[in-house]
């Protein structure tokens, strides 16, 4: 995915199948509050591990296969440190074009749809959801302290060797 630039400005990312993950991307161009007028749809279908770049008409741009969706598979919750990555709907917080993955597309996970699950699952604190609720509603990230961690992205490797991610699903979530 190293050959994403900054031409994709206005993104929506739509995920396939049964670990489908409909990714609502608006990321800003250059400047702050600039938006481009382009729509580009992500597909990323966890189940073919392929992500498909399609425009606003639906027709394909590019596509990307073999991408790694975790160690631990595809799942409704993410928690911190169980190596998933999590089914929802995302914006993007964030593009990163140095990080050290090389390009980074930072999402909004955990949204307070994930909250509202792991709090009635009993393993998340009525704070941790409020400390998501006020960052959503002041168009922040979420906080990454909460157990359901965060820092999920779309990125590329970087310097990482190209062979572990041939051998392996190589992510942490």
């Amino acid at each position: 995915m190293n050959n994403w630039n900054t031409h994709l400005h206005k993104h929506h990312i739509h995920c396939g199948w049964v670990a489908r993950l409909l990714l609502s991307i608006a990321a800003c161009s250059g400047a702050p509050g600039a938006w481009a007028q382009q729509d580009t749809w992500l597909e990323v279908d966890t189940r073919q591990q392929q992500v498909i770049v399609r425009d606003a008409n639906d027709e394909i741009v590019a596509r990307f296969d073999n991408i790694s969706i975790g160690r631990g598979g595809v799942s409704d919750l993410h928690w911190r440190g169980d190596n998933t990555t999590p089914r929802g709907d995302y914006k993007v917080t964030a593009i990163f074009n140095n990080s050290r993955y090389g390009i980074f597309i930072a999402l909004n996970y955990p949204t307070l749809q994930h909250a509202d699950q792991a709090l009635d699952k009993g393993k998340f604190k009525p704070r941790d959801r409020a400390s998501i609720a006020q960052a959503q509603l002041a168009g922040k990230p979420p906080p990454i302290s909460t157990p359901l961690g965060g820092n999920i992205g779309i990125h590329g490797l970087g310097h990482s060797s190209l062979l572990v991610h041939q051998q392996t699903n190589w992510t942490r979530g």
